[in-house]
């Protein structure tokens, strides 16, 4: 039997679906996990790139397949017969149906056209300045955004004769949608999970409002294909001085004085130019710089960034500078209220906040053992921010707990198993890296306690009670507090106490 045959409760991630988190152990659904975040994100997908994942949302539209004569408004010339939609029409509407679409999204339209004769028909949803056309018999897939068009229309501005078999809208739902992550070339993705953050910068892809040293800086736009895999990336060109430092676009923000601040810009080389540079931060003016880093641009894209942890001013710019008659491509500048950055958030006019994730209430009683078990966790910490973030088995409470934490001292893992209000074992390590992958296992029995950490026994205790009434697996504190904000590959739970042979191939990297 292999140790996953013994496990009652395996989150890997893997896929979408419909972007909910489900457990491959068990396959009840008893194991999967309520995810929430009210807003879009983006995440490094297989392929390397930036994008901001999606689930389909419910169809629209009534009558699709036109089977009945119902549902529709027909103008003189558009009929409904043997499961098709028949036009021949001048210009105006042909058929349309009101549909309810919600504010900024975008859906997927997808019409079959079985019959052509002449003319051209546009197709509308959502959106009236957004459309696409059909001009023959095919299968049409179309991403439309809205634009306060509350209606489904097929639309013929010089007239249209042929047969429509089907047509599907569906939104594309962003908020809510979990979020696996391949940051770093990973072959295995990640549950990405991170707490809330603001992009203050206000057009993170074509710093159209940055400004320039005297105005004689030029910002190119759209000269190659940028993390996202379209044409948006920029090339920064910088004029003939002798001076230092003085590739030089820079934006300045209103901050709070103390808090930390984070700069990042995706930088990549051009053939033939000065490759390296820096990012700063400043409070004064010309070349005082508060905070600096150091960068060398290859022929790849890469995320550079800065953190200021102490702003003296309420008045900051945030820099990119380098040698002069040089050039470097950028794209992705960011700059957010944290003490390391988080994953990209696209601005186009104003700043945009992406919310916290949250993720919680998996398992029942029956998939739990209040009597032994075992909470193996393979993650890593976004950043070692000296905060408290939590991996929790718990009744509902914080009285009965067996949880793995990130505490508030560097380089530290815990972890706790409390019973009725007493902590029964407690230990911690700070020999680890946390901000790299680590497998941890937390064994559980009467007077039969242990911590393992990538192969190894760190601690053991022979004395203490196991808890009462679990009943839930989260990555908060059983409370809603100390979210687990990090990148999880595995989330196992076995409801036996494992051997120290499992527990050792279990934990080996």
């Amino acid at each position: 039997m292999s140790l996953l045959d013994k496990a009652s409760l395996v989150q890997i991630p893997s896929g979408y679906g419909d972007g909910k988190l489900y457990s491959v152990v068990p396959d009840s659904g008893a194991g999967d996990f309520d995810f929430s975040r009210s807003s879009s994100a983006t995440r490094v997908n297989s392929e390397g790139l930036i994008e901001t994942p999606s689930v389909l949302g419910d169809e629209l539209v009534t009558n699709g397949d036109f089977n009945t004569n119902s549902d529709w408004i027909l103008a003189s010339g558009a009929t409904i017969s043997d499961g098709k939609l028949n036009l021949n029409v001048g210009g105006g509407n042909g058929a349309y149906q009101v549909v309810t679409f919600t504010a900024q999204t975008t859906s997927k339209v997808v019409v079959v056209c079985s019959e052509y004769v002449s003319g051209s028909l546009q197709v509308r949803a959502g959106t009236t300045s957004n459309t696409e056309t059909i001009s023959g018999v095919g299968t049409y897939i179309y991403y439309l955004p809205y634009a306060s068009y509350p209606y489904v229309n097929f639309f013929s501005s010089g007239g249209f004769e042929g047969k429509i078999d089907s047509i599907t809208v569906k939104e594309l739902v962003e908020n809510d949608v979990p979020r696996l992550d391949y940051s770093g070339g990973a072959s295995c993705a990640s549950l990405l999970l991170e707490p809330q953050s603001t992009n203050l910068v206000t057009q993170s892809e074509t710093f159209s409002n940055w400004g320039t040293e005297g105005g004689k800086q030029v910002v190119t736009q759209g000269v190659l294909i940028s993390p996202d895999g379209t044409l948006n990336g920029n090339k920064l060109e910088t004029y003939n001085s002798t001076n230092s430092n003085r590739r030089k676009l820079w934006i300045a923000k209103t901050v709070t004085v103390g808090a930390s601040y984070t700069f990042s810009v995706y930088i990549k080389q051009v053939s033939g130019q000065i490759n390296s540079g820096f990012l700063h931060i400043t409070t004064g003016a010309n070349d005082t710089f508060d905070v600096s880093q150091a960068y060398t641009a290859t022929d790849q894209w890469q995320r550079v960034s800065v953190t200021t942890n102490s702003a003296v001013s309420s008045q900051i710019r945030f820099l990119i500078t380098g040698d002069a008659n040089s050039q470097i491509y950028i794209w992705g500048g960011q700059v957010e209220q944290q003490s390391y950055p988080t994953s990209y958030i696209p601005t186009s006019g104003s700043t945009t906040t992406r919310t916290a994730d949250v993720c919680n209430n998996a398992g029942t009683s029956a998939t739990f053992n209040d009597s032994e078990g075992v909470l193996f966790a393979e993650i890593a910490a976004l950043a070692d921010d000296l905060t408290s973030r939590v991996i929790s088995l718990n009744d509902g409470s914080t009285s009965n707990r067996v949880i793995i934490l990130y505490q508030t001292t560097t380089s530290s893992i815990r972890v706790i198993v409390s019973s009725g209000g007493s902590i029964e074992f407690d230990s911690s390590t700070q020999n680890y890296d946390i901000t790299d992958v680590n497998k941890i296992a937390l064994k559980y029995k009467e007077n039969d306690f242990a911590l393992w950490i990538n192969g190894t026994e760190v601690s053991t205790d022979t004395s203490g009670l196991t808890p009462i009434g679990l009943n839930n697996l989260e990555y908060n504190n059983a409370n809603g507090t100390s979210n687990l904000f990090g990148k999880c590959k595995q989330l196992i739970y076995f409801n036996e106490a494992l051997s120290d042979e499992e527990l050792a191939t279990l934990t080996t990297l």
